[in-house]
């Protein structure tokens, strides 16, 4: 079979018959470019409000995560979510998701040689909990029990969580995560 015929099945497989192959290739590419490099996205869970965000984007592909931020109002709903990279460096950069950031009372900073392996919570509308997993700790539970449905995104054998990916407008609406393969300062990784 030949590229051209294997990406037009592709194509129909992945969007269908109708949908246009010059608006869909750049998709196509970046899916293709994102496995061969190891970087994959997975989700995002929860609701469709709020404008979209992706902190690998965002970032530039920076896999140097030091921290997390979550801010919570007084029932337990999420309204704030964030992810800072390179702490203690020139290039320290948070990117803060949601409404309320100024109230980020729960702070996960991690250790030199610490790396976040998975997030799980539940959901419905938005995202009602979380709780985030590194390969030294499980971080206390986040937000309310409430959702009718869970998720969790737990990174493959060799990789770790570099970024984040959702929806959020004044409280976190959807979240996912991209996976990269583990740095040099993360090893051994699991």
């Amino acid at each position: 079979m030949s590229s051209r015929v294997g990406v037009a099945r592709l194509h129909r497989l992945m969007f269908g018959r109708r949908s246009s192959m010059l608006v869909t290739a750049p998709v196509i590419a970046a899916l293709w470019v994102g496995i061969c490099l190891g970087q994959i996205y997975q989700g995002p869970s929860g609701g469709y409000h709020g404008k979209p965000f992706d902190d690998w984007a965002a970032s530039a592909g920076r896999t140097d995560l030091t921290e997390l931020y979550l801010a919570q109002d007084g029932s337990g709903k999420i309204l704030c979510f964030g992810a800072g990279y390179g702490r203690n460096t020139p290039n320290h950069k948070v990117y803060l998701h949601g409404g309320s950031c100024n109230k980020a009372a729960l702070t996960y900073s991690f250790a030199p040689d610490e790396y976040v392996v998975g997030i799980s919570g539940r959901f419905g509308s938005r995202v009602d909990s979380m709780q985030i997993y590194t390969n030294h700790v499980t971080q206390p539970y986040a937000g309310d029990k409430g959702g009718p449905a869970v998720f969790g995104y737990s990174a493959p054998h060799g990789q770790m969580i570099v970024a984040f990916t959702g929806r959020s407008d004044g409280e976190l609406d959807a979240i996912g995560v991209m996976y990269a393969p583990c740095t040099p300062q993360k090893n051994p990784c699991h």
